[in-house]
């Protein structure tokens, strides 16, 4: 199987026992928008430009309750468009307890910081190839 940073454009909408190693499940997100690829490159594209604030709002949460909605927020809209990978990391992240007002971020807020950043930078870029293709 390949990963789906070796996968062609093309094969960026193949459907089948890879769907679950790329960071979009294609099929939902075609489910969701009724097959119109002009309304799921609008999806992505707005997922795109807003999925980054969120993890900003993480890196910058002062407390639990910032850490939590922005962490709580990133989820959701992962979900929305079928990065369902990503939401399983966003879910972690909401369930860590943040540290308080002031303090500094817990080993365990910045080890999921790199883990959705990383994630984050791989869904980027299946929506660019996605995009570019369509």
């Amino acid at each position: 199987m390949k990963h789906h940073t070796d996968a062609t454009p093309k094969e960026l909408n193949r459907v089948d026992e890879t769907a679950s190693l790329q960071p979009i499940d294609l099929a939902y997100l075609e489910r969701t928008t009724f097959s119109d690829k002009d309304l799921a490159a609008e999806v992505l594209s707005l997922f795109r430009a807003s999925a980054g604030g969120y993890l900003e709002a993480l890196k910058s949460a002062q407390t639990p309750k910032d850490w939590y909605e922005a962490a709580h927020s990133l989820k959701g809209s992962a979900k929305a468009v079928g990065a369902f990978r990503l939401a399983e990391l966003a879910a972690a992240a909401e369930a860590i307890e943040a540290s308080p007002q002031g303090a500094p971020m817990t080993d365990l807020q910045q080890e999921a910081l790199l883990d959705l950043q990383h994630h984050l930078d791989e869904v980027f870029w299946f929506i660019d190839q996605y995009l570019a293709s369509h």
